[in-house]
C-alpha cells in the first residue's frame, strides 16, 4: 500500500524531490481524490501513506521536517457512510435471479460468512482447508487484510457447494494496483444488485446481514465476532483463545440459507 499510494501521489503531483514537498501538495492531492470521488475515509488514508515515507525522511536526516504533520482533511471527499444490511426478503430476491456460476458463487460465500468482499474474491484453494467435517476458510495468512483482528477462521456452511478443487485462486477477478479485486469483482455483482433499491445497500450489506443472522439464531455476539473478524482474531492472542473452530461451526450450521438455492 505504501509503494502503491506513493507512486500515485507522484504521479498525479509529479515526481519532486522530497526536499521540495510542501504542505500544499498534500491539500493538491487529497482535493485530486475528493474529485475522483473517493470518501474521506480513503483520502485521509492514502495521504497517510505518504506522510510515512516523509517520517522516514525525516528520520533519516534525509529532510528536516516532515510537512504533511497537523493536516485538516476534514472537508476533503464524501463522508462516511453506514451501510444498512439486506433483510432476508431482499437476499431471496437477490438469489432467485439469474447470476453466472461465478458471481453466485462469490454473492453466495459473502452471504454466508460474513467475511470482506476482498478477502473472498482474493482466496486461493489453499485456504480452503477441511478438517473433518469442517471446511473453513483460512484467513490467519492472508495477503490482504484490514487489520490484526482479520487474522481468522471462518468455517463454511454446509449448505455451500464449491466447484472441484483447483490451483491458484478459486475466482479469477482482475487485481488493482494495490493487489485488491474488490473493484473488479464489485463490477461484476453490482448489476445483480440492482434489484434492491436503495442507496446504502450495496455489497457490504451482506456482512451487516450475516451479522443479524447470527444474532437472530442465538449466537453470542463474541462469537460471530470472531467469525467476521471483529474480535481479536486468531493471531493477536495466540491459537485457542477465541471460540473454537469447532464452536463456530456449529452456530454457522444454525443458519437457514436455503434462500441461497
Amino acid at each position: 500500500e505504501y509503494e502503491t499510494w506513493n507512486t500515485d501521489f507522484a504521479d498525479v503531483m509529479g515526481n519532486i524531490p522530497v526536499a521540495q514537498v510542501k504542505k500544499r501538495h498534500a491539500y493538491d492531492y487529497a482535493k485530486h481524490l475528493a474529485e475522483s470521488g473517493f470518501a474521506n475515509k480513503t483520502i485521509a488514508s492514502r495521504v497517510s501513506k505518504v506522510t510515512g515515507l516523509l517520517k522516514y525522511c525525516e528520520q533519516r536526516g534525509i529532510i528536516d521536517t516532515n510537512p504533511f504533520v497537523n493536516l485538516d482533511l476534514a472537508g476533503y471527499g464524501r463522508p462516511k457512510q453506514e451501510w444498512l444490511p439486506f433483510e432476508r426478503s431482499e437476499m431471496e430476491a437477490i438469489f432467485a435471479q439469474n447470476i453466472p456460476a461465478q458471481e453466485r458463487l462469490l454473492l453466495s460465500m459473502l452471504c454466508a460468512t460474513g467475511a470482506r468482499l476482498d478477502e473472498i474474491a482474493l482466496l486461493k484453494w489453499e485456504q480452503v482447508v477441511n478438517r473433518g467435517e469442517i471446511t473453513y476458510l483460512e484467513l490467519r495468512e492472508a495477503g490482504k487484510i484490514k487489520n490484526q483482528n482479520s487474522k481468522r477462521m471462518v468455517p463454511l456452511h454446509p449448505v455451500l457447494e464449491l466447484p472441484i478443487r483447483g490451483k491458484g485462486r478459486l475466482f479469477d477477478y482482475t487485481r488493482d494496483r494495490d493487489g485488491k479485486a474488490s473493484t473488479s469483482a464489485g463490477r461484476y455483482l453490482r448489476p445483480h444488485l440492482e434489484i434492491i433499491h436503495h442507496p446504502r445497500k450495496v455489497v457490504h450489506s451482506f456482512r451487516g446481514a450475516f451479522k443479524d443472522m447470527m444474532r437472530d439464531a442465538g449466537c453470542p455476539e463474541d462469537v460471530h465476532d470472531w467469525i467476521t473478524g471483529h474480535g481479536a482474531g486468531d493471531v493477536n492472542k495466540g491459537y485457542g483463545r477465541g471460540p473454537s473452530l469447532a464452536v463456530r461451526y456449529e452456530w454457522i450450521t444454525k443458519l437457514d440459507l436455503g434462500f441461497l438455492g
